[in-house]
């Protein structure tokens, strides 16, 4: 009689973990949502398409101020004639295309991205 409950008791126990155990479909589907090379890819593309956009920008204008040929016994500005301010304003500017061209090579590489992902994927 022991024999016969303690047979059902595994039984039901047996079951009960077959029943928990997760199919290979939700496995899979789990593996990829926690894949970290994936989300890798996926903040890689948006820094380098970010990095394109930034590409674009101009680097800031200097102002730069000085005073020349002050003289040093008094520092009074009006003592001499050839007391000079000196304001300027500097721009770089790159040359030919090398903006587009590198937001171009920066597209490109964002563009591989995607593929890589289906291809880790599949």
């Amino acid at each position: 009689m022991s024999a016969g409950i303690l047979l059902s008791c595994w039984q039901l126990v047996a079951t009960a973990q077959q029943a928990q155990q997760p199919q290979l479909p939700q496995l899979l589907s789990q593996a990829l949502s926690e894949d970290y090379a994936l989300a890798r890819s996926r903040q890689s593309e948006h820094a380098l398409t970010t990095q394109g956009n930034a590409v674009q920008s101009m680097p800031d204008p200097r102002i730069s101020v000085g005073m020349l040929n002050v003289p040093t016994d008094g520092f009074a500005l009006n003592e001499q004639a050839m007391t000079q301010l000196k304001m300027g304003v500097s721009q770089m500017l790159p040359r030919g295309d090398s903006v587009a061209l590198q937001r171009d090579a920066l597209a490109a590489k964002a563009a591989e991205h995607p593929a890589r992902r289906d291809l880790r994927k599949a």
